[in-house]
C-alpha cells in the first residue's frame, strides 16, 4: 500500500514539474526559455524516478541480507549446539587445542592464542 501512495506522490511531482514547464513556456513565448524549461524539467523528472529507484533497490538489498543472516545465523548456532552435545570432554579438550594450534600459526607477529589467552585471564580477574 505504502509503495502505491509513493508511485502516486511521484507521478504527481512529474505531472507539476511538467505543467510548470507548460506554464514558462505560454508565459513567455520565448524559444530560450521553453528550451531551458525544457531540459529541467527532463532533468528533475530523470533525477526523481532515478533517486527512487535506486532507493528502491537499495531497501531490497537490506531486506534480503537482514533475511540471510537471520536464516543462516539461526542454522549455524542449531548445529554447533548439536555438535557441541555430542562431543565428550577429551574430545572438546582435543577440538579446543587443535583450534587454538590453528590459530597460534596464524602468521600474526603476536599469535591469536596469546592474546585470547590474555583476554580469558582479564576476565577471570574481573569476575
Amino acid at each position: 500500500m505504502q509503495g502505491i501512495r509513493h508511485i502516486g506522490a511521484l507521478l504527481a511531482a512529474t505531472i507539476l514539474i511538467w505543467v510548470g514547464m507548460g506554464m514558462a513556456d505560454a508565459l513567455t513565448n520565448s524559444q530560450f526559455v521553453t528550451s531551458i524549461a525544457v531540459l529541467a524539467a527532463f532533468g528533475s523528472t530523470l533525477s526523481l524516478w532515478l533517486v527512487w529507484g535506486l532507493n528502491t533497490i537499495e531497501q531490497q538489498k537490506q531486506v534480503a541480507q537482514e533475511q540471510h543472516k537471520t536464516k543462516r545465523g539461526g542454522d549455524d548456532d542449531a548445529r554447533l549446539a548439536v555438535l557441541l552435545a555430542l562431543l565428550t570432554d577429551d574430545e572438546r579438550r582435543a577440538l579446543k587445542q587443535r583450534l587454538l594450534d590453528d590459530l597460534a600459526a596464524d602468521g600474526e607477529a603476536i599469535p591469536l592464542a596469546a592474546l585470547l589467552d590474555e583476554s580469558q585471564r582479564a576476565r577471570s580477574g574481573r569476575s
